[in-house]
Formats: structure tokens, C-alpha cells, sequence
């Protein structure tokens, strides 16, 4: 693409762009698919790409290297230490960056499927469709690394601690200091998209319903596809890699044989469990097997199947994306529906994000106890209360037997206003749409 008059106009004049104009022209560049037009927006605006997406100052970091939650000893002889990171996805483990570039592993392993799976370089995963931000970044960063002799040196500069500081995740940090060290990154789960059509297609309502009760009483809910399978492959490609890196450092490839494993905080437990049953060749070929049969991608109905199961998918859609949410969509990741079951999506989901659903779930004495605590009873060692019950209830006096008297008529009232909610549950709403 070749740039537009107004980019050329603030070279010639030392004019600069305001940030915010250049902000917005790199995100239509990335709707174009255009890393090279982003590219000209930055040199245009007469600022660099750390200046415009990174909060600059003077100060140094003060970050000190993360322990990893587990460290999975070799499975068997000539095979690399795996040294596993159970991260929340919403947070930022800065920390991790500096413990990747302390080891300078041979791998940098990150739960994410072959969709995401990621080139050598930022440089080469922003051009592939990631946030161009992060590509203009890695083309910054790539010429400053030069100036440094190792990465601990690269590391102090002004660049990265300006990166360090304005990352918005544990994973793209673990993406700048493994380019650093010259590790290879590698994607270890299967694709989104597999997952998710095996919970739409191996799940039916009732089991759906379960789950999403699971995550009102618990806050999280346990699917054998999400989690179970995942398990199993994510820690088989862990072994695979272990293999591969310690056959790499025999050979002398530069970087220590160790292996630096980021996954959700859920998984490390499971993995480490599993990783201890790899010591057996026997265990080991079964979970491979079952790891190599968890990538099937099931097939879905289609829009020729019988109605009844077109209605009960949307029904299964929208069951997942109220279960997931709100840290995921899976209805986004699965094919598009249409007429009644696209339907049957919408209500569903919209029945089952309401809190009506919520209270729905617990049992008599859940109900209760919920409200007991809401009153200001003490009642032991509950749950919080659902937020729905703050509204509920009038003030009244703190004594005792008045609450509980309060809160058995509450609690009754509430069950019996919430009847019609229980018999929509498993198997009953679909055909009501």
C-alpha cells in the first residue's frame, strides 16, 4: 500500500499527529490487514510505537522473577524439566517475563490451539492477524534489541520496562521475553472452535443445566471437554516438547533444556497429576490416545437436520455462552444459527443470565442460608449472598429469632416465586420457545 498524502505531510512539515488519531488509523489498518499502512501511521505521527501504545517514564521496574506453581521432573532419561506457570487470564504476572528471561528456556509453551498458534517472532505473529499493536511494538523492539548485548541488559532499558508496564496479560509478556531470549513458542492445546462443538455436541441439556448450576453454587464449572480433555492433550504436548528440547540441547542450540509452561491457573494441578502417571510407557501411549482422540471435531447439525434438534442447539448454545460467561462466548467460536435455533439461543441465554435463574439453582436450604447471611445472621461458614437478595428485604431489627422468623418467610416466598423458573430447567424450556 502505498501512503497516503496526509502521512507525507508531517515529515515535511515536523508536524506531529495526535496519538489518538494515530490509535485509531492502526485499528483500520488492522481491519484492512495492513501491517505496512499501520507501520506508515507510526513513523508519520513522529513518535515511536513504545511512545504511542506505552506508558513511558524513567523509572525502573522493580519486578523480581516468579516461582512456577509446579516443576515436572523429566519423564524419562535425555528429556527437559518442565517448569509449569498457573496464571489467571485477566491478570498480569510481570514477574514471569523475568523469570523467562533468566532461564532463556528452550520453549515457551502457551495454552492457546493451532489457530493461535505463534511464529518465531511477534513481528511475524502481528502480520499473521494478531493485534497489530503488539507487531508494531515487536518491529520496535527488534531494533533496540540490537543495542543491547544480552537480555538482561535489553531488559533494563526504557523500551521494555515501557512495555512491562503497559501489558495487559501474563501471556504477552511471556511472548516479548521468550523473542528476547530466542525461545521458540509453541501452542499446546487444541483449537477454541474444537472444543467448544464438543461441548455443544457431547453435552446434552440436562448435563448443560448441571453445569451451569456448578457455577452459581461454586463459580466454577467442571465440563470433561473443557477441562478433562484439555488436561490430557496440553500435558501430552508437554511431553513431546520436553523430548524435542532435551534432543536440542544435546545438540547445543544456545538455550538452556528447559521448557516454560503458561496455562490457566485450573489446569495445574490436573497436569501435574497426569505428569507423574507419564513415568509408565504404558500410561503414557493411553493418554496419548486419548489426547489424539479428544481433537475430533464432532459434526454438527445442520440446517436440513429435524427442528426439534436445531431448536434444542440453540438451546445448547445458549446454555454454554450463560455458562461461560463472562470471560467467554463460545456460541462465537461454533457455526451460525438461524430462524428457531438462533431463536432458541437468544432465549435461552437471556432466561438463563437472570438472576431469577441464579436463585432457581439452589435448594431450599441454600435459599436460606443465603438470606440468613443477608440479614446478618451468623450462620457459619456459607457462601455470599447473591446479590438479588440485597433488594429483597426491608431493615428491620438485628435481633436474632425476629431475623430467622424474617428470613423462613422471605425464603418461602422467594421458593415459590421462583417455581416457574425450576420447571423451565433441563429438557423442558426448548420446546416452550
Amino acid at each position: 500500500h502505498s501512503a497516503p498524502p496526509p502521512l507525507a505531510l508531517p515529515r515535511r512539515s515536523g508536524a506531529r499527529l495526535d496519538p489518538f488519531i494515530v490509535a485509531q488509523a492502526v485499528e483500520c489498518c488492522e481491519a484492512l490487514g495492513s501491517f505496512e499502512l499501520a507501520s506508515d501511521w507510526v513513523r508519520a505521527s513522529g513518535r515511536s510505537a513504545v511512545e504511542l501504545f506505552c506508558e513511558v517514564d524513567a523509572g525502573r521496574d522493580s519486578a523480581t522473577p516468579s516461582a512456577p506453581s509446579a516443576v515436572l521432573e523429566p519423564c524419562e532419561a535425555g528429556t527437559a524439566t518442565v517448569h509449569l506457570y498457573g496464571v489467571r487470564h485477566s491478570e498480569c504476572d510481570r514477574g514471569l517475563a523475568h523469570a523467562i528471561v533468566h532461564a532463556s528456556p528452550a520453549i515457551v509453551a502457551l495454552e492457546g490451539g493451532a489457530e493461535d498458534a505463534l511464529p518465531g517472532t511477534m513481528l511475524d505473529r502481528a502480520k499473521a492477524g494478531s493485534p497489530m499493536r503488539l507487531g508494531l511494538l515487536a518491529q520496535q523492539l527488534a531494533t533496540t534489541r540490537a543495542d543491547h548485548p544480552t537480555p538482561s541488559d535489553w531488559l533494563d532499558s526504557r523500551d521494555w520496562r515501557a512495555v512491562l508496564r503497559s501489558a495487559a496479560s501474563s501471556e504477552s509478556l511471556a511472548i516479548v521475553a521468550a523473542w528476547a531470549v530466542g525461545a521458540r513458542i509453541v501452542a499446546i492445546d487444541r483449537p477454541l472452535h474444537v472444543t467448544w462443538a464438543r461441548c455443544a455436541a457431547g453435552h446434552n441439556l440436562r448435563e448443560l443445566d448441571s453445569l451451569y448450576s456448578q457455577k452459581v453454587r461454586t463459580g466454577r464449572p467442571h465440563s470433561r471437554y473443557v477441562l478433562d480433555e484439555r488436561d490430557a492433550i496440553m500435558c501430552t504436548s508437554l511431553c513431546t516438547l520436553a523430548l524435542h528440547s532435551g534432543v536440542r540441547a544435546r545438540a547445543g542450540s544456545g538455550n538452556s533444556a528447559a521448557v516454560f509452561a503458561i496455562v490457566g491457573a485450573a489446569h495445574v494441578e490436573p497436569i501435574t497429576e497426569l505428569w507423574r502417571e507419564l513415568c509408565a510407557p504404558a500410561a503414557r501411549e493411553r493418554l496419548a490416545l486419548a489426547a489424539s482422540a479428544a481433537m475430533h471435531e464432532p459434526t454438527m447439525p445442520s440446517d436440513r437436520s429435524a427442528p426439534d434438534a436445531l431448536i434444542e442447539l440453540g438451546a445448547r448454545y445458549g446454555l454454554l455462552d450463560a455458562i461461560y460467561a463472562p470471560s467467554a462466548r463460545p456460541s462465537r467460536h461454533l457455526p451460525p444459527l438461524s430462524g428457531a435455533a438462533a431463536e432458541a439461543h437468544r432465549c435461552t441465554l437471556e432466561r438463563y443470565s437472570s438472576a431469577d435463574m441464579q436463585l432457581a439453582m439452589l435448594s431450599r436450604e441454600e435459599l436460606l442460608a443465603h438470606v440468613l447471611r443477608d440479614l446478618g445472621a451468623r450462620v457459619g461458614n456459607h457462601p455470599e449472598p447473591l446479590p438479588a437478595f440485597a433488594r429483597m428485604h426491608a431493615p428491620g431489627e438485628k435481633d436474632g429469632s425476629d431475623i430467622e422468623a424474617r428470613a423462613h418467610a422471605l425464603t418461602e416466598a422467594v421458593w415459590e416465586s421462583l417455581e416457574p423458573m425450576r420447571q423451565a430447567r433441563p429438557g423442558q424450556f426448548a420446546p416452550r420457545l
